[in-house]
């Protein structure tokens, strides 16, 4: 019987550029027999920090998660604990951090969890799971494991992890000597030269077989594109991360929806002179890189993951993620239009293609040639996203005199006296819910926390400290946005005039999470104050501020949410 072994590097099994090793052997405990470590036991006292397995339970687990629970967690580390032969787990959820863990009983494992009311059931629910391939031994840098499949054929792993469902990964060579071998071009007759031994070129371009790539990830300062970590240095670092509508310059309503047909090349946010490169473009890039290797360190000279889908900051140091201009097709399937291609390169030298989600964020490399810049027509009101901004960290204008407003109502309510619609003026990147315009028309608009009070996004997650009251924010003149204490002075009124609620409850416009999902429209209308959640003494950053929610069984409840929350406003008239 044959037995395959994959090396990934510093252990992705989604890399790409996989380096293979297949041994002939017969016996089952083929990593005690190859590298002397016995399978039951020994194999994972061999498991070192970062690897694939650890990686792959944070993943799967945070999938798991994001299926199953009613409330947001995700795992952010798994630590294999050698004495225990367990992995140990930390969630992080809405209420701070949680532990859990995974034991591990050869090539399957097992959540576990002390008393812990949030997971209780989530945990005995949980099935026991099998690694893909058990890790085995790590020789030259090289990461080997085990195929768990004894009948997989020869070089081909029987459950290869993917970074999406039709991701797609470039082919290895193989041998059958057991030496993990280079991975070459099938019409390449010998390896090239390392990385090592080019020295590369600093010029703003470099030529690349046919083509002339920059050599930098780009850094322009786009309205709501993002450094890594949300720390300006990482721009400097690393370039910025933009989702798939941003690097197009285009409405970001088709980070959701399909642009359709493109005349390529097109230009996007590149410079002048140079445009968005499509999938082809980026699969002619590989081809050559395939046979050219020292040219992939133009590519991984800035390894600045990513900004997943989920809304966190994922692989630093370990893949860079570079968007192409083409769309992904879902013609036939039941998946909406929101996926373009990416192509991936990574610190272990894999390079790996996939179709996510076009709102995930993603770094940005331009290729010489002259692109089109497409100028859209949209039933948005919001401007073209192909304006780009001055400075991430200019102020807004806290103003509000440049807006037009429609009549928001007057309504008495105990000593204050209230608007009866929410808000809806479109400031820039606020949404409306399911990014349907009706929507806004028919509930108004959501906003978070400092798209409400009309300063810059970057208080969305840093404290903004002070603030003088009645504070306008992108009320109307002569209203302001309702306080803390002004919420509260009105609930303790409706808690005797209940009937008053019905002026709160007549639109219910839902949310959007912070971790990006629309929820609860005609269930409950969020409201947010212009007070910040006072953190001090806690382990918090500063990106949480009060809001209120009306439902629809006219319950009221106040939290205090992140403030990239996307709620309603309502507004409350001067004294």
């Amino acid at each position: 019987m044959t037995a395959s072994f994959y090396g990934c590097g510093d252990g992705d099994s989604s890399s790409s550029g996989r380096v293979v090793a297949v041994i002939e052997e017969s016996k089952i405990d083929r990593c005690y027999d190859t590298y002397g470590i016995d399978a039951d036991s020994g194999w994972s006292e061999s498991i070192s920090a970062g690897s694939y397995l650890e990686k792959m339970v944070c993943d799967e687990l945070s999938e798991r998660m994001s299926y199953m629970l009613s409330f947001y967690a995700r795992c952010v580390s798994a630590d294999f604990n050698q004495s225990k032969n367990r992995f140990d787990i930390e969630v992080l959820t809405e209420r701070g951090y949680s532990h859990l863990w995974a034991d591990v009983d050869g090539c399957k494992y097992k959540l576990g969890v002390e008393d812990n009311y949030q997971f209780n059931g989530f945990v005995a629910n949980a099935p026991e799971k099998t690694f893909d391939e058990c890790y085995c031994k790590t020789e030259d840098s090289v990461a080997y494991y085990r195929n768990v499949d004894l009948n997989a054929p020869e070089g081909i792993s029987s459950s290869s992890v993917q970074s999406s469902s039709s991701s797609q990964s470039a082919q290895s060579s193989s041998s059958s000597n057991g030496n993990a071998v280079d991975v070459k071009s099938s019409s390449s007759g010998e390896t090239k030269s390392s990385s090592s031994e080019m020295a590369l070129v600093t010029d703003e371009f470099v030529k690349i077989g046919t083509q002339e790539w920059m050599t930098r990830n780009l850094n322009i300062p786009v309205e709501g594109s993002r450094c890594y970590d949300d720390d300006p240095a990482n721009c400097e670092k690393y370039g910025r991360i933009y989702t798939w509508a941003q690097a197009m310059a285009i409405d970001l309503k088709y980070d959701r929806e399909e642009l359709g047909f493109l005349i390529t090349p097109y230009r996007g946010i590149c410079p002048e002179g140079s445009h968005l490169p499509t999938d082809g473009e980026w699969t002619e890039l590989k081809e050559y890189i395939d046979e050219n290797p020292e040219y992939k360190a133009y590519f991984t000279n800035q390894i600045g993951g990513a900004y997943d889908w989920k809304a966190f900051y994922r692989d630093e140091d370990v893949e860079t993620v570079f968007w192409t201009a083409t769309e992904y097709d879902a013609t036939g399937s039941g998946y909406p239009f929101e996926y373009a291609w990416i192509w991936a390169y990574r610190k272990d030298g894999s390079i790996a293609r996939s179709n996510p989600h076009k709102y995930m964020g993603a770094y940005v490399r331009c290729v010489k040639g002259d692109g089109l810049v497409m100028l859209l027509s949209s039933s948005s009101e919001t401007e073209s996203s192909s304006s780009i901004a001055s400075s991430s960290s200019e102020e807004v204008d806290e103003s509000s005199s440049s807006y037009e407003y429609p009549d928001l109502g007057r309504v008495e309510i105990g000593s204050q006296v209230w608007t009866t619609r929410n808000l809806e003026v479109p400031v820039k990147d606020s949404r409306c819910f399911g990014d349907v315009s009706s929507n806004c028309v028919e509930f108004g608009r959501l906003y978070t926390w400092s798209q409400a009070m009309g300063i810059d996004t970057k208080y969305d997650r840093e404290q903004y400290g002070d603030i003088r009251l009645p504070y306008q924010g992108i009320c109307p003149e002569g209203m302001h946005i309702p306080s803390k204490q002004e919420w509260e002075t009105l609930v303790n009124y409706l808690q005797d005039n209940p009937e008053e609620k019905n002026n709160f409850t007549n639109q219910l416009g839902g949310e959007y999470e912070y971790y990006g999902n629309y929820v609860k429209m005609g269930e409950q209308g969020l409201f947010w104050s212009s007070t910040e959640y006072d953190v001090t003494g806690t382990s918090y950053k500063f990106e949480f501020a009060y809001l209120w929610a009306f439902r629809k069984d006219l319950s009221i409840g106040t939290d205090n949410a992140h403030k990239y929350t996307a709620a309603n406003v309502r507004c409350i008239y001067n004294e």
